[in-house]
């Protein structure tokens, strides 16, 4: 990558500079070296993410009229217009992969949550989720949703574990993790997955309250959590579901 190649010749060139201009002995030259060198990647790096960050919030603004309008939202075509270009801009931003290590995967986490979450195509979105940050849980739970939909309990499973590892302390992952295990019948890992949540968070009371659900054979309660639940794609906001139709009597 371009920053840690720069930093490394820079701190070479320190240490030449020292070695060879002031200190006799080399192993003096290695702390100023060092030092210059760590404070270089540090510094270029801060710089990508920033450039980097600024261009993802560009890409994303191309959706705000969506947000302004919501029967923009409504239609199909105009809808998946703006999503496309706000993913082609996207794609613009792997132009910083060679300069920072993670760029792409941040990147793809992005484009494979707006491909699932708002286009709702997990055909599309699979590749991008598969190759995003370990470390973006909405992704990584996405991409469990994903699995589970196309009856890979093994995969699913897995992908889930690795979340909950690097993200103990985000209960929606948790919750997410049990209520895709209870959906493919597997009421006990629900259960024994909730159980573990509520002692990495015990204070959390709809983790708590979903557990005895569980222990009681009902099912489990997400609407607390609003559209950060629903852009999961396992259940519709109240408003969205359809309502049969009521015959008047005379």
């Amino acid at each position: 990558m371009i920053n840690l190649a720069l930093s490394l010749l820079s701190g070479i060139l320190v240490f030449v500079g020292f070695y060879f201009g002031w200190l006799p002995v080399w192993w003096q030259a290695l702390p100023p070296a060092l030092l210059v060198g760590v404070g270089a990647y540090v510094m270029l790096s801060r710089r990508t993410w920033k450039q980097l960050e600024a261009h993802i919030k560009h890409s994303l603004s191309v959706l705000e009229p969506m947000q302004n309008r919501p029967d923009i939202a409504q239609r199909t075509e105009q809808r998946n217009a703006l999503l496309d270009e706000a993913i082609k801009k996207l794609k613009e931003s792997y132009k910083y992969a060679s300069w920072q290590f993670l760029v792409r995967s941040q990147v793809d986490a992005q484009i494979g949550i707006l491909l699932f979450s708002m286009k709702q195509d997990i055909n599309a979105a699979q590749p991008y989720l598969e190759n995003s940050f370990s470390r973006n849980w909405i992704a990584q739970a996405m991409l469990g949703v994903v699995y589970m939909k196309k009856h890979k309990p093994e995969k699913m499973e897995e992908t889930f574990e690795m979340a909950v590892r690097l993200n103990k302390k985000q209960d929606l992952l948790w919750q997410t993790y049990a209520y895709c295990l209870q959906k493919i019948k597997q009421r006990d890992k629900a259960i024994e997955v909730l159980g573990r949540a509520c002692k990495v968070l015990p204070n959390n009371n709809q983790l708590t309250n979903n557990l005895v659900a569980l222990q009681n054979k009902k099912k489990m309660k997400m609407k607390q959590y609003g559209e950060q639940w629903y852009q999961f794609g396992l259940e519709k906001p109240q408003q969205q579901k359809t309502m049969k139709p009521r015959f008047s009597r005379r």
